[in-house]
């Protein structure tokens, strides 16, 4: 389902616990932008901190459905990110 709302690639870290790891990681860039210790993107930070982000350490768990997509509106997708950033800022 992500993928077809933000029409990308779903990745999936090869490691063990990888949804723990995520969820870590996500908390991470959450106090990092609370602590203004960093202001870009998950991915940004992602690179930045843990050097993930190459595509030789993450596999496609899943493709965005064709013209799935456009089913979501823009409207709803940024909502969902408002929404995101705001608990990942708590």
């Amino acid at each position: 389902m992500a993928a077809d709302v933000f029409g990308c690639e779903v990745m999936l870290a090869d490691v063990p616990d990888s949804a723990a790891v995520g969820a870590a990681r996500r908390a991470a860039h959450g106090l990092a932008l609370a602590t203004k210790e960093h202001v870009g993107s998950f991915g940004d930070f992602l690179e930045a901190r843990f050097r993930v982000g190459s595509a030789a350490r993450l596999a496609v768990a899943a493709q965005p459905s064709e013209g799935a997509t456009g089913l979501y509106s823009e409207e709803l997708v940024e909502r969902f990110r408002r929404l995101e950033d705001t608990v990942a800022a708590m």
